[in-house]
């Protein structure tokens, strides 16, 4: 019988989804469907199936994830550490991460519109972040002698 866990992203959520995993279904291999990146499900097996270890995984998920893996993998990592347990199969239904970086570069980031003051944040092509306020107009003073 196909069992459905559902869970939101939060650590707590993802530990109460492994001590099911490693508990209830240990030993069933079930087929695991996870909401990450298609380009994660190849590591991910590999790991469930013992055959790569967990500081090769975080390679390969730094690979997928950039900067941003260290983040998401505290979020995922008691889920992600129970695969082997129970001896899972992993099922990656997201987008990858490609479309997903491509999508969110074409989104409009003004929450409130322009013009309305409201504060935005980007990351440049050097890879800093900045913020400011959405205007109509792009401003090139520093933000340190901006007005607050």
């Amino acid at each position: 019988m196909p069992v459905a866990l559902l869970a939101p992203r939060l650590r707590l959520a993802r530990l109460k989804l492994a001590s099911v995993l490693s508990g209830e279904l240990a030993g069933e291999k079930p087929l695991v469907a996870l909401p990450y990146p298609r380009e994660a499900e190849k590591p991910l097996n590999l790991y469930a199936k013992g055959l790569i270890d967990w500081p090769r995984l975080k390679l390969a998920l730094r690979d997928i994830y950039g900067d941003f893996y260290r983040s998401w993998l505290w979020t995922e990592e008691p889920l992600i550490r129970a695969l082997p347990l129970a001896e899972a199969r992993v099922k990656c239904y997201g987008a990858s991460h490609s479309e997903q970086v491509k999508r969110g570069a074409t989104l409009p980031f003004w929450p409130s519109g322009p013009g309305s003051g409201a504060r935005w944040i980007s990351r440049s092509g050097g890879g800093s972040w900045r913020a400011g306020r959405a205007s109509t107009q792009a401003s090139t003073t520093p933000l340190s002698h901006q007005r607050r």
